[in-house]
């Protein structure tokens, strides 16, 4: 039987979690006042999808109000939720974002094309 309080890491799911409403681009990538660079956020994810929970990695850059704003956004994702052999369970994950300023264009991931 699972443990109902625990979440668990993504390696011990048979189904990782899928993004089933994403947190709009805009919001995510774009924060005032910030330098561009990788955050690394912690979500917790409910049984039902909904995150429970985010913790933003210790960042020489990016703010406080900064690292709030980040919490917010990620609150809006839903997911369906991990699975271990067919039953839905709460997952911790860990993933890293690109954030970039307001008043720049976002990078291209493709290479060589101009």
């Amino acid at each position: 039987m699972l443990r109902e309080t625990r979440y668990y890491e993504t390696r011990e799911l048979t189904q990782k979690p899928l993004v089933k409403v994403d947190v709009p681009t805009a919001l995510m990538l774009k924060l005032d006042g910030m330098e561009p660079q990788i955050v690394v956020a912690h979500l917790w994810i409910g049984e039902y999808g909904d995150v429970d929970r985010v913790d933003i990695e210790r960042s020489a850059v990016l703010s406080e109000e900064g690292k709030e704003k980040l919490q917010q956004v990620f609150s809006m994702a839903r997911f369906h939720p991990g699975e271990i052999d067919g039953v839905p369970v709460r997952t911790h994950m860990r993933i890293a974002v690109r954030l970039d300023r307001p008043d720049q264009p976002m990078q291209s991931e493709k290479r060589g094309t101009e």
